[in-house]
């Protein structure tokens, strides 16, 4: 059998206990929806740390520090793997700024607001308000883990 797999990078793009989420158009349903940065690893990428911070830039315009694992999660489509590694980061600067939709359509994507979320306003946000399973399930379990305030990062270093 010949499975073929592919690999996602997600980055939880934090600054003051808020996590960031994007609103791009959902390539399913055409509807714009919230998501996390997210991308796949290009040629240039020496890791797959440094694909989260390509990521981070390129749909939002920030620059990251104390990237540190997350989670991982596995899709599966027919004969297609999807394995998506998410890494959570603090922002370096705390207003981000999308790219012009040029720059955005020769990446194939179309964002049109980047904005950190506390937990509360997370909450208000429905299921259907997510691009997708995915999204929703990473920004609940960032929220679940981070309930009482606290900081989530270790004391690694990067």
């Amino acid at each position: 059998m010949n499975k073929k797999f592919t690999i996602k990078v997600g980055v939880l793009v934090v600054n003051n206990n808020r996590l960031l989420l994007i609103k791009e158009r959902n390539s399913h349903t055409g509807e714009f929806c919230w998501n996390i940065v997210k991308g796949s690893p290009d040629f240039q990428d020496a890791s797959i740390r440094d694909t989260a911070r390509r990521e981070a830039v390129e749909e939002a315009g920030l620059r990251i520090k104390d990237i540190q694992f997350f989670s991982a999660l596995e899709l599966r489509r027919g004969e297609r793997t999807i394995i998506q590694i998410n890494f959570i980061a603090k922002s370096i600067r705390e207003k981000p700024k999308i790219s012009d939709s040029l720059e955005q359509k020769e990446r194939g994507e179309e964002i049109v607001e980047a904005r950190f979320f506390s937990r509360k306003e997370l909450s208000s946000l429905k299921k259907e308000d997510f691009y997708g399973k995915r999204a929703l399930q990473i920004t609940r379990e960032w929220a679940s883990l981070n309930k009482k305030g606290k900081d989530y990062f270790l004391s690694l270093k990067d």
